[in-house]
């Protein structure tokens, strides 16, 4: 006569009560501090790409004849409030065609920079204690537009 092969017996789930709350306790240990970190630099690396932005904006808002430095420093702080930024520090500088500073955009202005500063300790959930008081800074320089001349058209 055949015999058959022993069963196997099956656990019961009543048997295992408690093994996936203890898993889920040991994996939750290293996950969640995985996950909050990984969203703490998401917002770092946008804080970045948005000052870099703002800076950009606010030079090419400032670019043309009649623009003051004002204009700059309301549109870059525009651009940051996009995403909530606080302390946002923004200086904008002017200079001639011979490299002088000057206090304000006139049409002898032949550069304007504009720099963003946005600190890490005001803008972060849990990294700021981390970084202390690092900061996060982009700079966006370019020409000043302005026509001196007359242009009839001909050749």
């Amino acid at each position: 006569m055949k015999q058959l092969p022993p069963r196997v017996r099956r656990r019961r789930r009543s048997e295992r009560r408690g093994a996936q709350l203890v898993e889920f306790a040991i994996v939750s240990m290293v996950m969640f501090p995985l996950i909050f970190a990984a969203l703490e630099f998401v917002r770092v690396g946008m804080l970045e790409s948005m000052a870099e932005n703002a800076a950009y904006e606010a030079a090419r808002h400032i670019m043309v004849a009649g623009s003051t430095k004002a204009d700059a420093i309301a549109r870059a702080n525009e651009v940051m409030g996009r995403i909530g930024a606080r302390g946002v520090l923004i200086e904008v500088e002017a200079k001639d065609k011979d490299g002088v500073f000057q206090s304000e955009i006139d049409d002898s202005t032949a550069r304007i920079r504009v720099y963003v500063e946005v600190p890490l300790n005001k803008n972060s959930f849990a990294l700021a204690h981390f970084t202390g008081n690092k900061t996060l800074s982009a700079t966006s320089t370019m020409r000043f537009e302005s026509y001196d001349g007359y242009y009839d058209g001909g050749g």
